[in-house]
């Protein structure tokens, strides 16, 4: 049976429904996830001059034939394919790569660029000097 307000009886009042009001972080999911389907993709694949990357499946390809990566290669490529255009310094792409119990060697970001570069192509990411990586438009 309809409510006063117009409501049916199960549902809750409003002054409960919206006592908590999101905070950013919880915002930032459903922010996403509307940003991805404006995009015209639900689910997202990165793509940049043939090579594909699908973190929901952990799958990477180079024109169509997949490709092995680590789980630490797969970590410094994905924010740099996702952001073409974007340098990313060395250490974002630490942030990305270790934990904080890991123990970082002073070359670990070098190394993962190198195997991504071996496996996908040298000019896919780009060494900016002083400054970090990207991956170009």
């Amino acid at each position: 049976m309809p409510s006063a307000t117009g409501l049916p009886a199960w549902t809750p009042a409003p002054t409960t429904m919206w006592s908590n009001p999101m905070t950013p972080t919880n915002c930032w999911p459903a922010y996403a996830l509307l940003l991805r389907c404006s995009a015209g993709r639900a689910e997202p694949v990165f793509e940049h001059k043939g090579v594909s990357l699908n973190p929901a499946t952990h799958e990477a390809s180079l024109h169509g034939q997949p490709v092995s990566l680590s789980a630490r290669e797969w970590a410094v490529l994905e924010p740099l394919l996702a952001r073409p255009g974007v340098v990313l310094s060395r250490a974002q792409l630490e942030e990305k790569l270790f934990s904080w119990k890991d123990d970082i060697s002073s070359n670990a970001v070098e190394v993962y660029i190198h195997g991504v570069r071996k496996k996908l192509g040298n000019d896919l990411i780009q060494t900016v000097r002083g400054l970090g990586y990207v991956v170009p438009k």
